[in-house]
């Protein structure tokens, strides 16, 4: 906590001469490269992160390498206000020969594989909330401190308490967390998932850094604006979705394949990287689908740990892939026609179900309209999944996305 530090603290090399040159990518994921890596700490923070999950470790701090991570001491008297439950410690480092901001051309260009616009701490509550399928959002700085003096001053400037917006339905809510007291959220696994995060190549930490944050904001509205949660579900989905095309697909070989002879010559004649620059717009404005539905093939979503009791029409079959693409390819339709066409999302979808946690919205009869909302009778066609439903989908899939990327050498 402020004014005290750890073991972890101590173990940090803070006259190391040695600086480390890092790649762009995720602030998270260069401070911990550049420990790992043995560059000098210069300086630290400190930051609380909000949630209105009660936390837990059997451990009183979690040793991250180059940051520390303490649950903090407290009661969550109102649920439905986020509380102060993560203290993070974090050490700052010399990269000097890193070039900590592309230039302006080069980030104009390629801003989706470098700019986060984010801080460590931002960075690190939303895959924290990934990791733990919770609400959890930094409040900012608390204290900044220095190798010589651990115990640092307090500094509140930019610190601002996140508020939860009210819910949009007074009753039951629309996707269920595990919300105040109700159940134990441990923090004892975090750690090597985060290291994990270190080991791999800096695209990949910002495609999964980014895709933490627009799922975790997902969390943070759900009840509040669920059609938004909606909308930033599948752009986590469609973020790892392009990145795990982009792993696997050759740029300039589909240019060809889709612009013919006669083109792929003209962007040929321009120069390789005028070619390579041209194959990769091509490959990111095309197949949006099929990318989605590769990464639900190669990293199929497994079925939630608590299944809803009641009638069979509740429950979505998790193992039938064609069944589980065609509720996403319906989902994602809806969200096509919002953006492009203006058309809300199905007004069941943005409701709490008819059944406490089912995971389809409509009924047991395919004929009739099974519910009527926002004007219309609602079919189950049109109603694939639940907000619930479709939120454990994202994170299973980003997870198991995550957990196959390999390894880049730190150094």
């Amino acid at each position: 906590m402020a004014g005290e530090h750890d073991d972890a603290d101590s173990a940090i090399d803070h006259t190391a001469p040695a600086t480390v040159h890092v790649e762009p990518g995720p602030y998270l994921w260069r401070t911990l490269r550049a420990q790992a890596s043995g560059a000098k700490a210069t300086s630290g923070k400190e930051a609380l992160l909000y949630t209105d999950s009660r936390l837990a470790s059997a451990q009183d701090r979690l040793d991250l390498g180059a940051a520390t991570v303490q649950v903090a001491v407290g009661s969550l008297a109102d649920p439905a206000v986020p509380a102060a439950r993560v203290v993070l410690r974090w050490w700052e480092y010399d990269e000097s020969d890193a070039p900590l901001r592309p230039d302006h051309a080069v980030l104009v260009d390629n801003a989706q594989d470098y700019w986060l616009g984010m801080h460590v701490d931002q960075e690190f509550a939303a895959v924290l909330s990934l990791l733990l399928g919770v609400r959890m959002r930094s409040g900012g700085t608390i204290r900044r401190y220095r190798p010589d003096d651990l115990a640092g001053r307090t500094d509140l400037v930019e610190h601002v308490v996140p508020t939860l917006p009210p819910r949009a339905w007074s009753g039951r809510p629309i996707v269920r967390l595990p919300v105040g007291g109700q159940e134990l959220v441990s923090l004892d696994d975090v750690a090597p998932r985060v290291a994990d995060l270190r080991q791999v190549s800096a695209q990949h930490a910002v495609t999964m850094v980014r895709a933490a944050s627009v799922f975790s904001d997902a969390l943070w509205v759900c009840d509040h604006d669920p059609e938004l949660a909606w909308l930033h579900c599948v752009t986590a989905l469609e973020l790892a979705a392009d990145r795990h095309d982009r792993d696997h697909v050759n740029a300039v070989e589909l240019l060809r394949k889709d612009k013919g002879k006669k083109n792929f010559e003209e962007a040929s004649a321009k120069g390789t990287e005028a070619l390579e620059h041209a194959a990769e717009l091509h490959r990111r404005r095309t197949r949006a689908e099929k990318k989605l539905h590769t990464l639900l093939v190669d990293f199929p979503p497994v079925a939630p740990a608590v299944r809803p009791a009641g009638p069979a029409w509740i429950r979505v079959d998790w193992v039938d892939q064609a069944d589980l693409w065609r509720r996403v390819e319906m989902i994602y339709a809806h969200r096509s026609a919002r953006p492009h066409g203006g058309v809300q999302f199905p007004a069941p979808l943005l409701m709490p179900p008819l059944v406490a946690g089912a995971e389809h919205s409509g009924g047991a009869d395919d004929s009739e309209p099974v519910w009527h909302a926002g004007g219309l009778g609602w079919r189950n066609a049109d109603l694939p999944l639940t907000l619930d439903a479709f939120v454990h989908l994202t994170r299973s899939c980003l997870l198991s996305w995550w957990a196959s990327l390999p390894t880049a050498g730190i150094g």
